[in-house]
């Protein structure tokens, strides 16, 4: 079957409806540990002899507590997960800096299903609010089935990412599309074909590195059949794969050498 007949051939979306995250509203509850240390101040002030003058103000305790934020994004009204920030740095895209060729995570590579622990729908935002922050274009791209529903890209690309001619992780299928295109919508294909065709392409490059000894040999920089599978696509420039990496931590704020904690 051609590469064009089974992309037709990938299965019908999601049907609406499947399991979600329910997430109780929150309220922000008394900091009793506040009046206690406010009556502390008192207390000690008046056994000194030195009560607190009426102008001035005990100092109190900054809330330094988090308050989680839901994050929403149309045209689902479901509860999305959003890594926390950290002060520590994610591991540096090393293309440019050591011999060895490796931006991904083989296991990681090939879960078709990341966040899926979430929902499915909270997983599929997790693309769609990548593209709602960083590329608007793609956000906004939108296609009708043959029942006349409305479908995003980031659906599309969940679902067709788990065709087992694709069978890639589909963030990494959306950021190896979007640098590949510059994340402009192609004039002359329709986008999902167009992203359909690079998940081929990396299958093929996969099974070509997997599947024979000597290209093992000739790419032996190379960490195993993932990396290649990027380092061949994008004709095997290092730049490239710089660009792949930044691009991946920047649409995620995750690294794709390490598993994501939700997908652990």
């Amino acid at each position: 079957m051609s590469g064009a007949a089974e992309l037709k051939a990938v299965r019908a979306l999601f049907e609406p409806g499947l399991s979600g995250l329910v997430v109780a509203p929150m309220s922000r509850s008394i900091h009793i540990r506040h009046i206690i240390s406010t009556l502390a101040v008192l207390l000690i002030s008046a056994c000194s002899g030195g009560l607190i003058s009426s102008g001035s103000t005990p100092p109190i305790p900054s809330d330094t507590s988090e308050v989680p934020t839901a994050i929403h994004s149309t045209p689902y009204s479901t509860v999305i997960y959003k890594p926390a920030q950290t002060d520590t740095p994610f591991p540096f895209c090393p293309t440019q800096r050591t011999d060895s060729i490796s931006v991904v995570n083989l296991t990681y590579y090939h879960n078709v299903n990341p966040g899926q622990s979430l929902g499915v729908w909270e997983a599929i935002d997790l693309l769609q609010q990548a593209l709602n922050e960083h590329h608007p274009q793609w956000a906004d791209f939108t296609w009708l089935d043959s029942d006349g529903e409305l479908h995003s890209l980031a659906e599309y690309v969940w679902d067709v990412s788990h065709a087992q001619f694709i069978n890639v992780n589909p963030k990494v299928l959306l950021v190896t599309s979007g640098v590949h295109f510059d994340w402009e919508v192609p004039a002359d294909e329709d986008l999902r074909d167009s992203i359909g065709s690079v998940g081929v392409q990396l299958n093929d490059h996969y099974r070509d590195y997997f599947q024979n000894e000597d290209r093992q040999s000739e790419y032996s920089e190379v960490e195993d059949a993932a990396n290649y599978a990027l380092y061949a696509f994008f004709n095997y420039d290092r730049g490239s794969l710089q660009l792949w990496c930044e691009t991946y931590i920047r649409l995620f704020d995750e690294s794709p050498l390490i598993i994501p904690a939700y997908d652990r």
